[in-house]
């Protein structure tokens, strides 16, 4: 027969199942609290997300984060020294993605970046600045600047290979009309004047250098500011043969480095400035400057 189970074990039994659910109890009250007692809040307090087990920053701090990257990020710049005889000294910062042509001490400027390639001149010294579209820019003439694609309008351009300074580069060659005077030259090269007899030119040669290192639109920009044929990379050199075989120069290049730098370099700021209708407006004043000290 079975053994009688006594009063004294039944309520053994009774008081040990009656300690495990109270301790159940007490542990599923304090998993809801936090650390400090109060109730376990079950959404966080801040818009921060998830992402694979790990907690990442609001949206806005994402983006200031990826515009600081960009701001700080390198990119490898070719930096040319040049020099005009409208213009006066030049530097080019001609990037991966972006152009900029700062015109000496004059204050004038000149940007323009991928994608669009939309061009803004602007003028520190007067705070003006103007904007246009590249397809405009094309079209557009500056100011106070020979127009060197002329002579070649109609003619086969046969650029032939030269080295210009150690430089690989190409070179074209064009006859000037009979008795043409070419002005503004820069009197460290030619020694000549306006209405000086041996000022007459007989020939133009261009020169540019061989290699495109860099997106097409940007060597457009340039040849539109210097206004010469579309042939190779960067313009390097314009120059003009006279009837007694003196030569004159209009654009010389001192040097071109290859440099990894700051997006910085493409940045500018437009704050206080004021826009004007032409790039003549913003540009012209410096320009004349630039054109006048180099006048014989």
């Amino acid at each position: 027969m079975p053994r009688p189970i006594s009063i004294v074990s039944t309520l053994a039994l009774l008081t040990s199942v009656t300690v495990g659910l109270a301790f159940a109890r007490t542990t599923q009250a304090e998993s809801d609290k936090g650390p400090t007692g109060g109730r376990k809040i079950s959404e966080p307090e801040h818009s921060s997300t998830v992402t694979s087990g790990k907690l990442q920053p609001p949206k806005a701090t994402l983006k200031a984060a990826q515009l600081e990257k960009d701001k700080n990020a390198k990119q490898k710049v070719f930096v040319i020294q040049q020099e005009t005889a409208q213009l006066g000294k030049m530097t080019v910062y001609a990037g991966e993605s972006a152009l900029r042509v700062k015109i000496g001490a004059t204050g004038g400027n000149l940007v323009a970046k991928a994608p669009d390639w939309k061009i803004v001149f602007y003028n520190n010294q007067d705070m003006v600045y103007y904007e246009t579209s590249f397809d405009k820019f094309q079209r557009q003439e500056l100011p106070s600047m020979i127009a060197i694609s002329d002579y070649f309008e109609g003619r086969k351009l046969n650029p032939q290979p030269v080295n210009y300074n150690g430089i690989r580069a190409l070179k074209i060659t064009a006859p000037t009309p009979e008795g043409s005077t070419v002005g503004m030259m820069m009197p460290s090269y030619s020694g000549v004047g306006n209405d000086a007899s041996k000022s007459k030119a007989k020939s133009i040669s261009i020169i540019s250098t061989e290699m495109k290192p860099v997106p097409e639109k940007e060597l457009q920009i340039l040849k539109s500011i210097y206004r010469i044929p579309r042939f190779g990379g960067f313009p390097l050199g314009v120059f003009f043969l006279h009837n007694d075989n003196s030569s004159g120069v209009t654009l010389k290049t001192y040097g071109i480095k290859e440099a990894n730098m700051s997006n910085s370099i493409f940045n500018y700021s437009l704050k206080g400035y004021k826009l004007e209708k032409t790039a003549e407006t913003v540009m012209l004043s410096g320009m004349l400057e630039s054109a006048f000290s180099l006048t014989p």
